[in-house]
């Protein structure tokens, strides 16, 4: 037959089932497509932890506190002892004796208390931030600058520590400050690199530290009153 002559409706009937089904195809491909990415933004809100209060049980929270006065205990010791050091000016051989018995002191307060105590205080805070996130300041979720007990990690939690904060802060779970406050410790703390800001954040004096430890009885500091 002349292939002028083909049959014109058969044709168009051919063309239009083509399109028909060709529309199919592409819908159900756009559909699978919308459907994963829905699934991966879906599982994505649903592994996310914000940073609110709600995440904090007063529990949980009082333990962050406490956590915070324990690191700071020993380093507030060893400050109290060498200011005590300092203040003997005298060259007789009882003043001398002291200075010697003090600096002994303050070397005992640091080796055999700062690395044992630490790692438990950064080994406690990390369990708390992965199942609760981390308790920064910028959220308000309570007062006390948490984030000092990670700048006292011991060496070998460093890269543990290095790698949940990185974390924390990639989902906004932890301040700017915070985090480059903690890595100038574990990147080694030099000098030149201490980050700048923080400005409005409260550290504790002394007396405040061992008052706390005091009056929740984990230690006693003072006689009885």
């Amino acid at each position: 037959m002349d292939r002028r002559y083909y049959n014109l409706p058969s044709f168009q009937l051919l063309i239009s089932e083509s399109y028909f089904k060709t529309t199919i195809l592409a819908s159900i491909v756009v559909l699978f497509v919308c459907s994963c990415c829905y699934s991966i933004k879906h599982d994505t809100s649903e592994n996310y932890i914000s940073n609110n209060v709600e995440n904090y049980t007063e529990a949980v929270l009082k333990e962050v506190e406490l956590i915070y006065f324990k690191d700071q205990k020993n380093r507030r010791l060893s400050s109290l002892v060498i200011r005590a050091k300092d203040l003997i000016c005298d060259t007789t051989q009882s003043a001398l004796k002291v200075r010697k018995e003090l600096v002994a002191v303050d070397e005992m307060i640091g080796f055999y208390l700062f690395d044992e105590e630490d790692s438990i205080n950064v080994k406690r805070l990390l369990e708390i931030t992965r199942r609760h996130g981390f308790p920064t300041l910028k959220d308000s979720i309570h007062q006390v600058p948490s984030f000092v007990v990670f700048m006292h990690s011991p060496d070998n939690q460093i890269e543990e520590v290095r790698e949940v904060i990185l974390g924390e802060f990639s989902h906004g779970r932890m301040s700017e400050f915070e985090r480059d406050s903690i890595l100038w410790h574990l990147d080694g703390r030099s000098f030149d690199d201490f980050p700048q800001g923080g400005v409005g954040i409260r550290y504790y004096t002394d007396k405040e530290v061992f008052d706390y430890l005091t009056k929740t009885g984990e230690e006693k500091f003072y006689p009885p009153r």
